[in-house]
């Protein structure tokens, strides 16, 4: 499954491999190119960051990031890749996609800064509960009787407050 959420850089990937019972490793990959190269970012990020140099054209920034632990950042022929393992049953999420320098990144660091801070965000997801109260009624209205409308308000103020995990 492939989606991308309003406003993000990144399309999350949902993979799930079926035939094999025993844990075994997977990999995440960019393709290498002669004009490219990668660009250092946290370990702690489980991330790798690329960088494609377009001349007039722009610098092209790639990265992926994995939900994971990854457990090895390498290069093979043409790809540079990082490794996580993989449980049998269970979903793999990972996030890939790119910028452009010419539109939001204007140096290699914006770049893996957004990565980095994208990291942060998977890894420490907010979580909130919303309460309903009515005047003069029992405190809290269950999901199901709040009107769809008033439902669809309070997701679309939700999303588009900015949050991060630092503040």
């Amino acid at each position: 499954t492939i989606s991308l959420d309003a406003g993000s850089q990144l399309t999350r990937v949902t993979e799930e491999f079926t035939g094999i019972d025993t844990v075994f490793t997977v990999a995440a990959g960019i393709v290498m190119r002669e004009e490219g190269s990668t660009l250092p970012v946290p370990s702690e990020a489980n991330a790798i960051v690329y960088r494609l140099d377009g001349g007039e054209g722009g610098i092209t920034y790639v990265g992926s990031v994995l939900t994971t632990p990854g457990i090895e950042v390498t290069e093979n022929k043409d790809h540079l890749l990082i490794m996580t393992r993989y449980t049998p049953g269970t979903p793999l999420v990972y996030f890939t996609g790119g910028g452009w320098s010419k539109w939001g990144f204007e140096s290699d660091s914006a770049w893996t800064d957004y990565i980095s801070k994208f990291s942060q965000r998977i890894s420490a997801p907010l979580e909130s509960m919303v309460r309903f109260q009515s005047k003069g009624t029992d405190p809290g209205l269950p999901r199901e009787r709040i009107s769809k409308r008033l439902w669809r308000r309070l997701c679309l103020r939700c999303a588009r407050s900015s949050w991060s995990p630092s503040g």
